[in-house]
């Protein structure tokens, strides 16, 4: 479904409403499709309020285009992260609200407490699942992107920082890094960590992160991704 030059429409029709609106309408079988898609795959424990479902991936998919540049990658794969992440938000949302409603006059009764105490285990075992399960998507996507880096994500153990030294310097290399748009821009665009500018830019010898390259780059595709269950883990 997705054209050549699409990635350039999008950017073209940001603030042009009848023809962003007319985009959406046009690929409106592709919001559908990952509607049924996290449905049937992902949220098979939940479905008060599926209905409302392909609202919000409406409306997430015209965030992607307000949010779209070109240092995101494909405009469809972009689109996709951000329909799958506000369903998530959705789903965990509307599961807490609804499940946890107890009237304070029936509070007293035994039953009531019972059943609220049943409510809140469940709720707390759907959101556990509901990260868990989250967190899985996001990792797949992830390994997808980073084999464009000639990463796999199982090599991630083996080149990542092992030491508070190290791990404060792969730290203050990102950290510099991910403030730097030309240098993000490079990393995107060649799909190599841009080591000589790196230098440059912080005096630190290639030699001293050299080894934490494949580390280094997967953590600012993170930082830079719609992965937001996997930000919570990296430095």
């Amino acid at each position: 479904m997705q054209k050549a030059g699409s990635d350039k429409y999008v950017l073209e029709i940001k603030n042009l409403s009848t023809k962003k609106n007319e985009f959406i309408e046009k690929y409106r079988p592709f919001i559908e499709s990952r509607v049924s898609m996290y449905k049937k795959r992902d949220f098979q424990t939940y479905k008060e309020g599926d209905d409302d479902l392909l609202s919000v991936a409406f409306s997430a998919f015209e965030e992607a285009i307000d949010k779209y540049d070109m240092d995101k990658g494909a405009f469809f794969s972009f689109a996709d992260l951000v329909i799958k992440s506000r369903i998530i938000d959705y789903k965990k949302s509307n599961f807490n609200r609804d499940k946890n409603i107890v009237y304070l006059e029936d509070y007293n009764s035994e039953e009531v407490k019972e059943n609220f105490i049943e409510k809140r285990i469940s709720i707390d075992t759907y959101n556990t699942n509901l990260v868990n399960e989250g967190r899985r998507i996001e990792i797949k996507e992830l390994s997808e992107d980073l084999k464009a880096y000639g990463i796999l994500f199982s090599e991630l153990v083996d080149y990542g920082p092992k030491h508070i030294l190290s791990k404060r310097l792969c730290k203050k290399l990102i950290s510099i890094i991910n403030q730097d748009k030309e240098l993000i821009s490079e990393l995107v665009r060649t799909k190599k960590l841009p080591v000589k500018r790196i230098e440059i830019t912080t005096g630190i010898n290639r030699k001293k992160f050299e080894r934490y390259r494949k580390y280094i780059i997967a953590v600012l595709v993170i930082k830079n991704g719609e992965y937001q269950l996997l930000k919570e883990y990296i430095i």
